[in-house]
């Protein structure tokens, strides 16, 4: 097998067929069959995340309250259908939700952010503004036995969906 690729762009939003027609190469002809594949181009999501600690820096056992920020810079408003933070995106001994003080939340929607989980949940029901944000606010804890450093907490591409359209790439 022989593996070719191509990073590819374009100029407007729509579906791009690349098709291969059925023929043979070398000087001992290999015969290979037609195939296709078809590359959807999306406009750029209307919503988006940003994401701080408060403290940036903690010590072990510390707590920092986690504050997401969901923004939609679309002309209407963005109703959430969920939202996932794994905070494993650290390490599997990293943070973890505290206990105190407790998560808040002014999306709407249910949030679920459990002491001692390591994921953050928002349900369908809550709305992002037009041209606006809510937050999500939530006190996360230091291990331990975590390995002291700098951790990125990485939100990876459909971490937000909504009516709007979905997050890409957050850290």
């Amino acid at each position: 097998t022989c593996l070719i690729r191509v990073q590819v762009t374009a100029a407007t939003e729509g579906d791009y067929v690349n098709a291969v027609p059925a023929g043979n190469f070398g000087s001992t002809p290999i015969n290979y069959n037609s195939t296709t594949a078809t590359l959807r181009v999306l406009p750029p999501s209307a919503v988006s995340i940003s994401k701080s600690f408060s403290p940036s820096t903690t010590v072990l056992t510390g707590t920092s309250l986690l504050t997401i920020t969901l923004n939609n810079s679309g002309g209407v408003s963005a109703g959430i259908t969920s939202f996932t933070d794994n905070l494993l995106t650290m390490g599997t001994t990293a943070v973890r939700i505290a206990a105190s003080p407790a998560a808040t939340n002014n999306c709407g929607g249910v949030l679920t952010a459990v002491p001692g989980a390591t994921t953050i949940s928002l349900a369908s029901g809550g709305v992002i503004p037009a041209g606006g944000t809510c937050q999500i606010i939530v006190p996360v804890q230091a291990e331990p036995n975590f390995t002291t450093g700098n951790r990125t907490n990485t939100l990876p591409p459909d971490s937000l969906v909504t009516s709007a359209g979905n997050n890409e790439n957050t850290t």
